[in-house]
């Protein structure tokens, strides 16, 4: 490929991946940061990815009167952590690597967004360019740019999606299996695959995927499932318990919840993170309004990306409060895709306050 078409193919992401960086570099310094050094992208769950690249999965009894088996780093996904450990391999320090990878997952993931945009017939080139400078400042920009597997995840719900769309089922398995093995909500892969399927049976109507055998989205779907349980068995290996995830994760209190009621307890709180919440919100029911009115000739791929983005969304509000629901937000990037047949005016105004919300995020986070 010819150094010309490269550029002319993949301008538009490396651009706006570069203005994200800037952006991310401008947001850190105005909160008295650095900017540049892995350090300042160590925060939340970064011990327990860093700690399983060092150490490997660990199941050990709390401390205190209970002393529960449900302490240690187990309760957290392994591939982003072994891709860590790769890295260092070379010599790279840990915080580093995992830093890196997520750096090198953006600019992939900013890539996939905008091919797939490329790709939209019927819309003008500068709505294009709108919706990747809503991709820099999308909500939950802190947690993709950190020493966290949101980056990677995202990319992975892209890139299956894609694969399903582009009728590259193998492709499709591969990265299936790979988004629930990074991050356990990869499961929720499966549920929009499979609507797809029992509604394009119930109707007989294939154009709910653009090509190829309806049949063969069980396999992908499948896969997300099969990636979070080979994490789960090789815990099981190592720890000597097969439930060393769930025991660990059980300690914080997850169950099934009203997600009416979560998020109006979210909401109550009225900070920054309420408002990243309700343009999340806001940007699901844009998408979906805009998507029913031209659903004769959306492509498949944005249906299943908003319901994707929907399931992703819901999902934290089903288990509860104790879920950092602004953290799980950062995983519906993919969402900017579905966004494509809303107005220039009202996706200007998304850039807007999404940039302001990020810089506000940003400030309480390293505040």
């Amino acid at each position: 490929m010819q150094p010309g078409s490269f550029l002319k193919r993949h301008g538009r992401g490396i651009l706006a991946y570069l203005l994200g960086v800037v952006f991310i570099a401008l947001v850190v310094a105005a909160a008295h940061g650095l900017p540049l050094v892995p350090q300042t992208f160590h925060r939340w769950d970064s011990g327990h990815y860093l700690s399983l690249a060092e150490r490997g999965p660990i199941l050990e009894k709390c401390s205190g009167a209970s002393a529960v088996l449900a302490c240690g780093n187990a309760g957290w996904m392994f591939t982003y952590p072994a891709l860590v450990r790769i890295v260092s391999w070379t010599g790279v320090p840990l915080p580093w690597a995992g830093w890196m990878i997520s750096l090198i997952a953006s600019l992939f993931l900013a890539l996939r967004l905008s091919t797939i945009l490329s790709q939209i017939a019927g819309i003008p080139e500068r709505r294009r360019w709108i919706l990747m400078a809503l991709a820099v400042v999308f909500p939950g920009i802190s947690y993709r740019w950190s020493i966290f597997p949101l980056s990677l995840f995202s990319l992975g719900i892209l890139e299956t999606w894609n694969a399903v769309h582009r009728e590259q089922y193998r492709r499709a398995i591969l990265w299936g299996f790979f988004s629930g093995s990074v991050y356990s909500s990869g499961i929720f892969i499966t549920l929009p695959m499979l609507l797809f399927l029992g509604i394009s049976r119930w109707s007989q109507n294939r154009s709910l995927i653009d090509r190829g055998s309806i049949e063969s989205l069980w396999f992908p779907a499948g896969s997300a499932v099969a990636g979070l349980s080979g994490v789960c068995v090789y815990y099981g290996y190592v720890t000597g318990n097969f439930l060393a995830f769930f025991h660990v994760q059980g300690r914080y209190g997850h169950g099934v919840n009203a997600p009416w009621s979560s998020w109006w307890n979210f909401l109550k709180r009225g900070d920054a993170t309420s408002a990243q919440s309700l343009l999340c919100f806001a940007m699901l029911l844009m998408s979906g309004v805009s998507l029913y009115l031209r659903r004769s000739t959306a492509p498949a791929i944005l249906r299943g990306l908003w319901l994707q983005s929907c399931l992703l969304w819901v999902q934290v509000l089903m288990v509860g409060a104790n879920v950092s629901l602004y953290r799980n937000e950062a995983a519906l990037l993919p969402l900017v895709a579905c966004l494509v047949f809303v107005p220039d005016f009202l996706l200007v105004g998304l850039v807007l306050l999404c940039g302001w919300n990020s810089v506000v995020m940003w400030g309480h986070f390293l505040g």
